[in-house]
């Protein structure tokens, strides 16, 4: 007689965790006509409108889900985000069963859409089988060789001269291969942040509140916005105020527009904007040396203490 597998247990490991709870602001208001209306848009209106903040569930940007027979049957990825994922399958426990194509094995997720990944059947079914799954998941196509020509405007905007408090290297937090190459600008919550490079945006992150030094509580808690340039590279905008992103994922938006507020939210000791670029390098996720470019053209490489005028 045969035995089906026992389990199927999925270890999803995210390259950009989120954390579990974030926050969303309801508004509440009553029109002309005496109809009351909720919306998480701060609605432009003249009449007296309530405001709540209430917590939301965090869900996942990545699925994997299992179909078919427990003999017989195939898990297929799911990407919700705006521009390509790879996601690296391996088992990490397995007994009596064969997969096709065979893990450890890379798969390239395109925008918006599901593949079927892998396919899975007892080897021998007069035995029990079992087996668990770990996926390593990296934004970005590391097929796409990033463009080391291309520079970057200020991603603020006019008649503002903000100081670099953390450059390339910084040992206070740019000491990994994922932010080495980030610069961190002081300025007040609420200035604009505008696109350093055209691009599309590939997600965005705005419910989050608070910030603080404990990096297991708020590491992942920045909002942020991220956007895909044409070379596969991805500039991340970070530590953005709570419900400020001004841009929507999958839209294109070009250099100088503005993207959301500066803020403090996440790991952060102050306000300030986190930026940097980023590429798949394969194994994993890294950031990538950039120069701004100034309002005559010139370019220069961002370091600690070097005072940007806007334009």
């Amino acid at each position: 007689m045969t035995r089906p597998l026992r389990h199927l247990t999925l270890l999803l490991i995210l390259t950009l965790a989120a954390a579990p709870v974030l926050a969303k602001k309801i508004y509440k208001y009553q029109d002309e006509d005496g109809s009351w209306h909720f919306t998480d848009v701060e609605p432009s209106t003249a009449r007296q409108v309530e405001s709540q903040t209430i917590q939301v569930e965090h869900k996942d940007k990545i699925t994997i889900s299992r179909r078919g027979a427990d003999r017989d049957h195939a898990l297929y990825i799911y990407n919700s985000f705006h521009g390509p994922v790879e996601v690296i399958l391996k088992f990490t426990a397995a007994a009596n069963i064969n997969a096709a194509p065979a893990l450890p094995h890379r798969f390239l997720v395109p925008a918006r859409r599901e593949i079927q990944a892998v396919k899975l059947e007892m080897a021998d079914q007069t035995r029990p089988s079992n087996y668990s799954i770990g996926a390593t998941v990296l934004l970005g196509d590391s097929n796409t060789p990033p463009d080391t020509a291309a520079s970057y405007r200020l991603p603020f905007d006019g008649g503002h001269t903000f100081t670099i408090t953390q450059g390339f290297f910084g040992k206070y937090s740019h000491n990994s291969p994922y932010s080495e190459y980030a610069v961190d600008i002081a300025m007040p919550e609420g200035t604009a942040i505008v696109a350093a490079r055209d691009g599309v945006v590939m997600d965005i992150e705005r419910d989050f509140f608070g910030n603080g030094m404990d990096l297991e509580k708020f590491g992942s808690r920045a909002n942020h916005v991220r956007i895909l340039h044409d070379d596969g590279t991805m500039a991340e905008y970070a530590h953005l105020k709570l419900e400020s992103v001004r841009v929507v994922p999958g839209a294109r938006v070009a250099a100088g527009q503005v993207i959301g507020d500066s803020g403090n939210t996440g790991f952060s000791s102050g306000p300030h904007l986190h930026f940097s670029v980023q590429y798949n390098a394969g194994k994993e996720m890294r950031s990538l040396p950039f120069q701004f470019r100034m309002r005559d053209g010139n370019l220069i490489t961002p370091r600690q203490g070097l005072s940007l005028t806007g334009y």
